[in-house]
Order: C-alpha cells, then structure tokens, then sequence
C-alpha cells in the first residue's frame, strides 16, 4: 500500500481549525441558551473535533478500508452508549422517594434535631424496647 504523506501545511490547517473550533465551545459555554441546545452544539463540535483528530493526525484518512470499518464501528458504538445513557436519564424519577420536606443541611450528624427521625416518634418502639 502506498503512504500517503500529509505535509506540514495541512496539519497546521487541522490544527487552526481545531483552536477554532475550541474557542466556539468555549463561546457556546459562555452563552445563555437553552441546555439541552447548548449539550447538542457542544457535541456537535466535539465530534467534529474528533474527527478531525482521527481523520488526520491518526493518519485514518489515507488508510484501508478495514480501517475505516472499525473506525467507524467504534462511532456506532459510542452513539448506541451515548443514547443508553439518555435513555436511562430521561426515565428516571428525579424527586426523591419518601422524603415528603426537604432536607436541611447540618454541618454534622449530631446537630441534626431527633424529630426528624421517624423512629424516635412517640409511640414507636426503640431499640431494647421490644420486650416492655
């Protein structure tokens, strides 16, 4: 197979789109937006990025066709994580279970008054209580 060459000048090229491409996302982390539309541009940039990286400085650009399968096997399998992920996250139930107050933030566990433990209750029995 014959190596193809990238020359100095195209990876500089790869490298000023890169450093473009980083001061967008740090120009999008900076803006005001919605998060899930500002989640969405910051991995669309990233996977651009990626590529970049791979494409270029990985040399996948020049190589065989195996290459570019496993290549891109490895991008399918990143995006069925990604979407377990999210799938996972958006069915969850995020308001905690049994807790009907919201908790208070004690700076340690014996400032945290006894009445909010339902165990010590009136009427409920503690422990070694059992047999009275």
């Amino acid at each position: 197979m014959a190596e193809a060459h990238i020359t100095k000048k195209k990876y500089w090229q790869v490298f000023a789109a890169l450093m473009i491409l980083l001061f967008l996302t740090v120009f999008v982390a900076y803006m005001r937006i919605n998060p899930w539309w500002a989640i969405i541009v910051a991995m669309t940039i990233a996977t651009i990025k990626a590529l970049l990286v791979i494409l270029y400085f990985m040399h996948v650009r020049y190589n065989s066709k195996l290459t570019w399968l496993f290549v891109v096997s490895g991008f399918f399998w990143l995006i069925i994580m990604i979407g377990i992920t999210l799938t996972d996250y958006k069915t969850r139930d995020w308001e905690a279970a049994g807790y009907t107050e919201r908790p208070t933030t004690y700076s340690s566990p014996s400032q945290v008054p006894a009445s909010m433990y339902p165990q010590n209750e009136k009427g409920t029995a503690g422990h070694g209580d059992e047999g009275d």
